[in-house]
């Protein structure tokens, strides 16, 4: 078996150079396999972003007070005329500066490794966390990860390795530039320590994370002896056991995309926005555009002001809106709706459709009884998806077969409907209550009304209706009271220009 090498990336990124890696003297001739970079974080670890977010936030504020009356020119990345060393040896400084990191920083290196050829075709971003993804690479096919993350020593990797970009220098030898790092195979350092064959590396980092100030020889020595809290250790243990990677072609939307061209953080939200879990395959009516989240890396802005992201909003808000549509069946459901409401309106019984879809908004999750009216709504849809699916199949046969006399605009018709979702996901009676909320929040109901000529509070249940009128109501009297009286004129000429 060849012996490869994987790159994963987190917070801590350097620049690739062309030198070789040599490790402990002996120079290493392995490929470069993969350079995994996270895609999608599960919703477990929002609270931590979010942590380390008003960590950074904090700190900012903090630095801006000690310099209220501007900021230090020598924290400016812009004004520094020398490059940093890659790969140094000093160790590093223990009063870090409290500004924020460089914001770009991960985008910026996958978009210099995509301009390469050498790397270009290694680059993956996985729809998950890249550390579960290389070590479940090297745990198959064996190699050597290169890495920031010291988890991935605890990982079961078999007879793969891990070295660390911390550990890597740059020494010259006869004329030669190499890159000089130790290795670790925590199966090795397993059997060397002695520990439980069938905990390993994991049974020591539980051991480590129990103490508060660690002694090597007393943690080692705790390892010898019984687990004293074995849930305790079963739950530490979950995330090294379970690898929990999906592959690429299983994933909503992005899968078909040979090599999605993303940044990590609008991967995740679109992911999010299809109804991608992280593992599983997407529920239709478990996931919303509403409960989308979008962290955006903390800027070297003025605290005491309002964030520089807020002048930028109305455009991220234009391309957030547009993710909707890349849910699976989500236009296609939408415009079932439209022609239901529409056909309702020619045959004179909208008053039944629009109380229908009234109703849908007020069906609580765990109700026992559905209104039939509802149930009736939901087959309708069903109904006009598999009438679209119809058309689109006689349309795609007529442009086989080479039909004559081709009927005008029926090429961008059959462009349009080859967007009809697959049977398996029309929407059952949750999801047409699902389908119903959701154009609600996003606004779409509004649309459809305007486009219909009905008015939007008729589409929403009674309550809402009368408080979004008397509120309509209520604004255009402050409104009048608030409009200034015109004066007399005393021109009275101005009397000809009244009607």
């Amino acid at each position: 078996m060849a012996r490869r090498t994987y790159w994963t990336w987190h917070s801590h990124v350097t620049s690739f150079l062309p030198y070789r890696v040599r490790v402990v003297g002996r120079e290493l001739t392995y490929p470069s396999a993969a350079i995994y970079f996270d895609g999608f974080l599960p919703s477990s670890k929002a609270q931590v972003r979010l942590d380390r977010i008003l960590k950074v936030s904090t700190q900012l504020k903090i630095f801006r007070s000690g310099f209220p009356n501007g900021c230090p020119a020598r924290q400016i990345a812009a004004t520094r005329l020398m490059l940093p060393r890659l790969f140094p040896t000093d160790p590093p400084k223990r009063d870090l500066p409290l500004i924020p990191p460089p914001p770009f920083l991960v985008s910026a290196v996958v978009d210099k490794l995509n301009q390469i050829d050498k790397y270009a075709s290694l680059i993956l971003l996985v729809p998950g966390e890249a550390d579960a993804y290389c070590a479940d690479d090297v745990m198959r096919n064996g190699g050597t990860i290169l890495t920031s993350d010291s988890d991935l020593a605890i990982h079961d990797l078999n007879e793969g390795a891990v070295m660390f970009f911390r550990d890597l220098h740059i020494s010259s030898s006869d004329s030669k530039k190499s890159l000089i790092g130790r290795k670790y195979s925590p199966s090795d350092v397993a059997k060397r320590l002695q520990l439980p064959k069938e905990q390993g590396m994991r049974r020591f980092a539980y051991e480590l994370s129990k103490m508060t100030r660690p002694k090597f020889a007393q943690v080692l020595e705790n390892c010898k002896g019984e687990v004293s809290d074995t849930e305790d250790y079963r739950v530490f243990c979950e995330p090294y056991e379970a690898l929990e990677t999906t592959d690429w072609s299983s994933v909503p939307v992005l899968g078909s995309l040979k090599s999605p061209c993303l940044d990590a953080r609008l991967s995740e939200v679109v992911l999010q926005c299809v109804g991608y879990s992280g593992v599983a395959k997407p529920s239709m009516g478990d996931s919303s555009v509403e409960g989308c989240m979008m962290c955006l890396p903390p800027l070297l802005d003025c605290p005491a002001r309002a964030s520089a992201w807020d002048s930028s909003a109305s455009v991220r808000q234009l391309a957030y809106s547009l993710t909707c549509l890349l849910r699976p069946g989500t236009v296609s459901h939408a415009v079932a709706l439209q022609l239901i409401l529409a056909h309702s309106l020619e045959e004179d019984k909208q008053d039944v459709c629009i109380a229908a879809i009234k109703l849908a908004q007020s069906v609580a999750e765990d109700s026992t009884l559905i209104p039939w009216d509802v149930v009736h709504l939901s087959a309708q849809v069903q109904a006009m998806l598999y009438s679209l699916r119809i058309l689109a199949q006689v349309l795609n046969l007529m442009s086989e077969i080479k039909a004559p006399g081709p009927i005008q605009g029926s090429r961008q018709l059959r462009e349009l409907l080859s967007t009809l979702p697959p049977l398996t996901t029309y929407p059952t009676v949750d999801g047409t209550t699902g389908l119903v909320t959701s154009l609600k929040a996003t606004g779409a109901l509004a649309k459809m009304a305007i486009a219909l000529g009905i008015p939007e509070d008729n589409l929403l249940p009674s309550r809402e209706g009368k408080s979004r009128k008397k509120k309509r109501k209520s604004r255009n009297e402050s409104e009048a009271q608030a409009r200034p009286e015109k004066k007399a004129s005393s021109n009275p000429f101005d009397v000809l220009g009244l009607e």
